[in-house]
C-alpha cells in the first residue's frame, strides 16, 4: 500500500508541474505581458529548462531510475581538492618507493653465503689496498668460508633473514682447539656497506666493499 501511494502522490505531483507551466504561460499571454526582449525571453527559457528538468526527473522517479543530471552538481573546487589529494598521495607513495626498496621477510635456510655477500670488505676504503693475509682491517666472504684476520670459519648453518640481513653459525678450527660463533650480516641500501655482529656480545664491525679486483 505504501508504493501504490507513492507512486499516486507522484502522479499528482507530476500533473501539478504541467498545470502550473501551461496556466503560467498561458496567464501571460492572455494579460498581454509578453514581452519579446532578449532579457525576457533569456528568462523564460531558463524557466522552460528548469520546469523540463523537473517533468524528467519526477517521471525517472515514478519510474524507479535515477538520472546523473537530478543529482546536485558537486562544488569544483571540492572535487579538485579532491582529485589534487589522490594525486598527492600517489606521488608520495611512488616516490618513498623509488627512494627505498623494502626489506622483505624471507626466512631461508642457507649453506653458504648469498652472491650479494660474497666479497672482500674493509674497515675503510683505504684498507682495500692491505694485504689480505696479514691486514687487521679486511674480511672476506667466500662461499661457506668468512676469512677473519685472526681465523677462517666454515658455515654450519644459516638463515636468510630479510632481503638484506642474515644469520650464520660458524665453526673454526684450529691448531688444539674448536669453537663455533654465530653472527648476523647486515647490508647497506646500496649493498656496498656491511655491518657484522658477533651475536654472543653484540659487537658490531662496519666494513665497506673492495672494488672487484681485490675480491676474494
Amino acid at each position: 500500500m505504501g508504493a501504490y501511494a507513492d507512486r499516486l502522490a507522484g502522479r499528482a505531483a507530476l500533473r501539478q508541474v504541467f498545470f502550473d507551466a501551461i496556466f503560467y504561460s498561458g496567464r501571460r499571454l492572455s494579460l498581454g505581458r509578453w514581452n519579446p526582449s532578449p532579457a525576457r525571453v533569456f528568462s523564460s527559457l531558463k524557466r522552460g529548462i528548469y520546469m523540463a528538468a523537473k517533468i524528467l526527473c519526477l517521471s525517472a522517479s515514478l519510474l524507479g531510475a535515477t538520472l546523473g543530471a537530478c543529482w546536485p552538481i558537486a562544488d569544483k573546487n571540492e572535487s579538485n581538492n579532491a582529485q589534487n589529494a589522490t594525486s598527492s598521495a600517489e606521488g608520495t607513495n611512488g616516490s618513498s618507493g623509488n627512494s627505498a626498496v623494502a626489506d622483505i621477510a624471507l626466512e631461508i635456510a642457507l649453506n653458504q653465503f648469498p652472491g650479494g655477500y660474497q666479497s672482500r670488505w674493509a674497515k675503510s676504503t683505504a684498507a682495500c689496498a692491505d694485504d689480505p693475509e696479514t691486514s687487521t682491517e679486511i674480511m672476506s666472504l667466500q662461499g661457506r668460508l668468512i676469512k677473519l684476520p685472526e681465523d677462517i670459519g666454515t658455515m654450519v648453518q644459516g638463515k636468510r633473514m630479510t632481503s638484506k640481513t642474515m644469520e650464520a653459525e660458524f665453526e673454526f678450527v684450529g691448531s688444539d682447539s674448536k669453537s663455533t660463533r654465530s653472527m648476523g650480516f647486515e647490508l647497506s641500501e646500496d649493498r656496498q656497506r656491511l655491518t657484522r655482529t658477533d651475536l654472543s656480545d653484540g659487537l658490531r664491525t662496519r666494513y665497506v666493499r673492495c672494488p672487484k679486483l681485490m675480491a676474494g
